[in-house]
């Protein structure tokens, strides 16, 4: 048992601070070519293809019509990630994100963030779950 604690990384356990920094630049990443490589036909088929809230259909659909709009709302899309991220292992850093999650919520990072981003609060709360239960587990089995 302890080999197998042994092989978790203690500072990200489950990998979820990994695994919010790729969702959000993949996020990005999908927004960016939807609205600057595709057109409309890729855009539709792309779209039909994913099960995807009909607003963020919506959103898409509209936004590819105003690309300038929509590249600032993706930038702002990455902003909340990247300031989440920046602050995940601060000591501060429950009540740095549940700022960033009020302001996501009142719309200062753009209505993409405020409507189909994932709640950092409630993934950061999970993550520091997970390291202090590796940490009191191999505590625990320590000689």
């Amino acid at each position: 048992l302890r080999g197998a604690l042994a092989a978790f990384d203690p500072a990200d356990p489950f990998t979820m601070r990994a695994d919010m920094d790729a969702e959000g630049r993949s996020f990005v990443s999908w927004l960016t070519r939807l609205i600057e490589d595709m057109n409309d036909d890729e855009v539709e088929a792309e779209l039909d293809s994913l099960e995807l809230d009909e607003d963020l259909k919506g959103f898409v659909r509209g936004w590819r019509t105003t690309r300038d709009m929509a590249k600032r709302q993706i930038l702002l899309v990455g902003d909340y990630y990247q300031s989440a991220l920046r602050v995940w292992d601060e000591p501060d850093a429950p009540e740095e994100i549940n700022a960033l999650v009020d302001k996501a919520s009142k719309g200062r990072f753009g209505v993409i963030t405020r409507i189909f981003t994932p709640s950092f609060n409630a993934i950061h709360r999970q993550y520091r779950e997970s390291r202090e239960a590796i940490a009191a587990a191999t505590k625990r089995l320590e000689p």
